[in-house]
């Protein structure tokens, strides 16, 4: 967030002069004006960088037995998991306090931003305007515990051109302080927008502090109850190209009759529909809304055929798009049943959602969190703090522990990973497309192969009787 004023400016007093596209102080004489190219970008960091621990580490989730060799002769010795830094037992309780720069630039920090803790999370008041007003909003803390009044949106970063960049301006409080957001996020925001008067909505982009790893774990970890406690969730489809009333100016409602929109076969490759994190957030929904440019819906409209009563993609035949919809994007069905399972079904659900996107890949596995119950004994917590193979390679450790029936997904997978500093079994959780169809009758066999290009010290084999060695990460093991 970017604060533009000069440092002694205490009483902003802001306008928008007609020959310029930016706030100005007539107190202290600044512009809001930036180069987005630059300052706008430069403020997003890189979601994909490893941890600045100095070694890869097994130490996700913090269930898991490791050991590791003590001397040269193999002898073993049990040990505790790697401490985490930034998720420890507050965090474990939900109830992790955030200090307001936690790994964020100082200049770029404003106390906008206040810390959170426990239940509580910020809200944006969308402040009214015209369509091509400028977006401004004001944020504010609340607690769920208090059962506060708001919408969630549910979209994608990336608009249906696939640009993810932060190149559009929101202003936040009185300050008129810019905060980056995507094309795709601006255009969401303005077709929610009253004119009259303001909305509260709840929209990850704005309401967590993408900058701050520690907050942003705090906050995908109580995701589920952040959607399921919203008085309705908002699905942002995108803009139509077809729409008949491009820039209106009125936010659709269900209670509206008419400029209603019906389930297209164009509108199945929408982005969205490929998006890891829809899965929970519509899932969790108890009122949903589908909006296509100025059109809408409610959701279980869209998504139902006319003539069905209750949705079952598995049981009921569906036709035309409807039967496009379920082929397609299989992880509809577990969106449409909104229950909670156990943590032994967390890698049924990556399977099952396999063709779904996430720009980090690490919310390949954190998006499905909030969708089952019982994960904070184990320790699967999302922790952004830990890099992509730490993550990836926990969780094919713990399929390994919780179902040994399924150890033919590490084998199967084992060779996808290369050039990369990942346990050699670990699965690429990423790519499991590439998952093999055929399941082999006797998995222990993939113990046995080997490859010209297979190193040595990187051959995965049981040292005795339910370990698996792992010599290629300085002889660490899972017990």
């Amino acid at each position: 967030m970017i604060n533009w004023h000069a440092s002694t400016c205490q009483r902003p007093d802001i306008q928008f002069l007609d020959d310029l596209e930016a706030p100005t102080c007539f107190n202290c004489g600044e512009i809001g004006m930036i180069d987005e190219n630059e300052t706008l970008e430069s403020t997003v960091g890189n979601a994909l960088e490893t941890s600045s621990r100095a070694e890869f580490s097994l130490c996700w989730p913090s269930s898991l037995p490791y050991v590791e060799e003590t001397s040269a002769t193999g002898g073993l010795a049990e040990t505790a998991p790697i401490p985490n830094e930034n998720v420890g037992k507050e965090a474990s309780e939900g109830t992790k306090m955030l200090g307001i720069n936690d790994g964020v630039p100082k200049e770029t920090h404003m106390s906008l931003y206040e810390p959170l803790s426990a239940r509580r999370i910020r809200l944006l008041s969308l402040l009214p305007g015209s369509y091509h007003d400028p977006l401004h909003c004001e944020l504010r803390t609340v607690d769920l515990q208090f059962k506060p009044e708001y919408e969630a949106v549910s979209y994608t970063w990336a608009d249906e051109n696939g640009d993810a960049s932060r190149s559009r301006r929101l202003y936040v409080g009185k300050r008129y302080d810019i905060l980056a957001i995507t094309n795709n996020c601006a255009n969401a925001l303005r077709r929610l927008r009253y004119v009259h008067h303001s909305r509260d909505l709840w929209l990850d982009a704005v309401c967590i502090n993408q900058e701050n790893n520690s907050e942003r774990s705090h906050q995908v970890g109580i995701m589920r109850n952040i959607y399921a406690m919203a008085n309705r969730v908002l699905v942002y489809l995108g803009e139509d190209p077809k729409d008949p009333e491009p820039e209106t100016s009125v936010a659709w409602k269900y209670t509206v009759k008419g400029n209603t929109i019906e389930l297209r076969e164009d509108l199945i490759k929408l982005p969205y529909f490929t998006r890891m994190w829809v899965i929970q957030e519509v899932a969790s929904a108890r009122c949903a809304w589908v909006l296509y440019g100025s059109r809408g819906a409610r959701w279980e409209d869209f998504i139902r055929p006319p003539d069905v009563d209750v949705i079952d993609f598995q049981t009921e035949p569906a036709h035309g798009a409807y039967e496009l919809l379920a082929n397609t994007h299989p992880w509809l069905q577990i969106a449409i049943q909104p229950k909670l399972r156990g943590v032994e079904e967390l890698h049924e659900l990556m399977i099952r959602t396999a063709s779904c996107k996430a720009t980090d890949p690490r919310d390949k596995v954190f998006a499905l969190l909030g969708l089952l119950t019982g994960t904070q004994v184990p320790g699967l917590i999302p922790d952004y703090s830990l890099s992509r193979d730490q993550i990836f390679a926990g969780l094919t450790a713990f399929v390994f522990m919780e179902t040994p029936g399924s150890l033919w997904y590490p084998f199967a997978m084992s060779g996808l990973v290369s050039g990369q500093a990942i346990p050699s079994w670990t699965i690429d959780w990423a790519a499991l497309p590439q998952l093999p169809e055929v399941i082999p009758e006797n998995p222990k066999l993939f113990l046995d192969r080997t490859s010209e290009e297979t190193e040595e010290n990187e051959r995965l084999y049981y040292d005795e009787p339910n370990r698996i060695r792992v010599p290629d990460i300085k002889d660490r093991m899972l017990n």
